[in-house]
């Protein structure tokens, strides 16, 4: 365990650590969440059957919330008891009051525990409402307690967009355990519609240390929408000097953290846009995948597409691809050289659509000023030039 000070290999944090099986794209948030809290049920039902408890770690925000709605719905359908789960949210506010409508307190009950089986007294939740001389106290106890359970099954984690998992903001350490904390002021930027107002905001916070996450058994980040692909990709695949610059860069210390992403968050990653960098066994190589992995590779390299030889396929880690193709990258070239001549031979012959001697109005549309130009660009300039009166701007 990590909190035994076993040696952690921490090469891990210098590098892109993942594989294809590790990382989970789905179409939309709502398929995430089906996929997450099918997951979740399997384990609280191997869990039953072997008669223990399913200890998990939980997270607030808007990520979780579909997940949420689908255990409760699975919950009303009999699917799943929550009656052997305890459970361990990730943070807390600090101060806050149980009752506000920001404080977790009331987003968990709001969002999943008023509507399951779970016992109340297996519910942990950091208590934001402490005198600050008595939370030393609480989250060393807070660690007991997780520990006398014998850590987390599952922890269940989003991201900020400051790359934080909890409250463990840029700064956080790999040793890090249950503590107060300061909020960022990107962090409370966030919050401060949520709150009416950033000077409603809270500075602070309680919230599990990395070291408290990472050793739970298996873990899943989650992360949903066009916002958090930045951040996403920063935590997966930038190499940091120092990782604490990015909280969510230690998972990848960790042997069984999964990750899943909707489309929209996981759009800047290798393994959505360069599959075959991430899994050397690459092999649904349909032709569009080829094509792009070709044109990749003569922009690296330099060269002219049908200049392109085995070696630079082997040298570029597409050795996948050349087995794919049984070595023959110079048919494989031509083909894609070919495709592209023809979508420029088919973009002139488009313009011969437009008849000579255009006298009638033509009038374009588009949501946006420059929509215009960026989609009809081309074939308002070809219509210009074939009218026979000047267009006044």
């Amino acid at each position: 365990m990590l909190g035994g000070h076993q040696f952690i290999d921490t090469s891990a944090l210098f590098m892109v650590n993942y594989t294809s099986d590790k990382v989970h794209i789905t179409k939309t948030p709502q398929e995430m969440a089906e996929a997450v809290s099918d997951l979740i049920i399997q384990i609280i039902k191997e869990n039953d059957q072997a008669k223990k408890p399913t200890v998990l770690c939980l997270p607030t925000g808007s990520t979780p919330i579909l997940t949420y709605k689908a255990l409760v719905e699975k919950h009303r359908k009999g699917l799943v008891s929550f009656e052997n789960v305890v459970t361990f949210n990730l943070d807390e506010y600090y101060p806050m009051e149980p009752t506000h409508k920001q404080s977790y307190h009331y987003f968990m009950n709001e969002n999943l525990f008023n509507h399951i089986d779970i016992k109340r007294e297996n519910i942990h939740i950091p208590d934001g409402t402490l005198s600050e001389d008595q939370v030393k106290e609480f989250c060393m106890n807070y660690e007991k307690k997780i520990r006398e359970y014998g850590g987390f099954d599952l922890a269940l984690l989003g991201i900020g967009r400051t790359g934080h998992i909890g409250f463990n903001e840029p700064g956080s350490h790999l040793s890090d355990q249950t503590r107060l904390v300061l909020l960022d002021q990107k962090t409370r930027l966030d919050a401060a519609q949520s709150f009416k107002g950033i000077s409603n905001v809270p500075t602070k916070a309680i919230t599990q240390g990395i070291n408290t996450i990472l050793n739970s058994k298996e873990i899943i980040l989650m992360a949903t929408g066009e916002s958090k692909a930045a951040i996403v990709k920063k935590a997966m695949e930038f190499k940091y000097e120092d990782p604490s610059d990015c909280p969510a860069t230690f998972l990848r210390v960790h042997p069984n953290c999964h990750y899943y992403f909707d489309i929209a968050a996981g759009n800047l990653l290798k393994i959505v846009k360069t599959p075959w960098l991430i899994d050397r066994n690459f092999k649904d190589w349909t032709f569009e995948w080829k094509k792009k992995a070709v044109i990749d590779l003569a922009k690296k390299t330099g060269k002219g597409i049908c200049e392109l030889g085995s070696e630079d396929f082997a040298q570029n880690g597409l050795t996948s691809l050349l087995a794919h193709e049984q070595f023959h990258t110079d048919k494989l070239c031509f083909s894609v050289f070919q495709d592209l001549m023809k979508r420029i031979a088919f973009a002139s012959e488009e313009s011969k659509i437009v008849p000579d001697n255009i006298n009638e109005p033509v009038l374009i549309f588009s949501p946006h000023p420059d929509d215009d130009v960026i989609s009809m660009g081309a074939m308002m300039h070809c219509i210009i030039s074939k009218r026979k009166e000047k267009i006044e701007s």
